[in-house]
């Protein structure tokens, strides 16, 4: 699937199984705050735009659609449970935007079905060759009125960069949410799992025609 410039999309068992063997401070970040979140729910969505394929500005398009938050908003995500279309976010409402040299934070209160509202950051930085992007729940996010994820308990991830002039896109999403002992644990897999390749997948479609697999 990479080889076809595909987005391949990998539910992952712990850290240790993350396919992200980049040697770089931004790698490592990633690597150490999954391993030190000890999330239950990870899932990557990763794409290669071949050498042929990728564009100059791909990581700058790229960081334009990260910075229009509001724009998150209608992004489509496929309901493996009940069947039907929804829209991943139907509310994103910014509390404070703070632009800096080489990319911008946006703090944000937003609605995600089935979860309560929640405030997240969103963060990235475009300095050269590389894109680095972080987002994270500043509050807690309550699944059928209990308390599910702890503030800084979901984290996404992207990771653009250029290597022998192909563009890797390396998309994670990691959470470790409370699962009341294991009675919310199917849905809530499927809820985080599918939103995070929601959000990967529509970003990676938009930068070559037929890239991102939805499956």
């Amino acid at each position: 699937m990479l080889d076809r410039g595909q987005a391949l999309i990998r539910q992952v068992a712990s850290f240790r199984s993350l396919s992200l063997g980049a040697s770089s401070a931004f790698a490592d970040e990633i690597r150490d705050r999954v391993r030190a979140l000890g999330a239950n729910y990870v899932g990557e969505v990763i794409m290669v735009i071949p050498s042929g394929a990728s564009r100059a500005g791909t990581l700058e398009a790229l960081a334009g659609d990260l910075a229009n938050v509001e724009r998150y908003v209608g992004i489509p995500y496929w309901s493996k449970r009940n069947h039907r279309t929804y829209d991943l976010f139907d509310k994103m409402k910014i509390v404070e935007r703070t632009v800096q040299a080489d990319g911008q934070t946006v703090v944000v209160d937003q609605h995600m079905e089935p979860f309560a509202d929640y405030r997240a950051r969103y963060s990235y930085e475009l300095d050269g060759a590389e894109l680095r992007f972080r987002s994270e729940n500043m509050t807690t996010i309550s699944y059928k009125g209990f308390d599910a994820v702890a503030p800084g308990n979901m984290v996404w991830y992207l990771y653009g960069f250029r290597d022998e002039g192909a563009t890797c896109l390396y998309g994670v999403g990691a959470v470790k949410a409370f699962d009341l002992f294991g009675f919310f644990g199917d849905r809530l897999r499927t809820s985080f799992m599918g939103r995070i390749q929601a959000f990967f997948s529509y970003l990676y479609a938009k930068r070559t025609e037929g890239t991102a697999n939805h499956g």
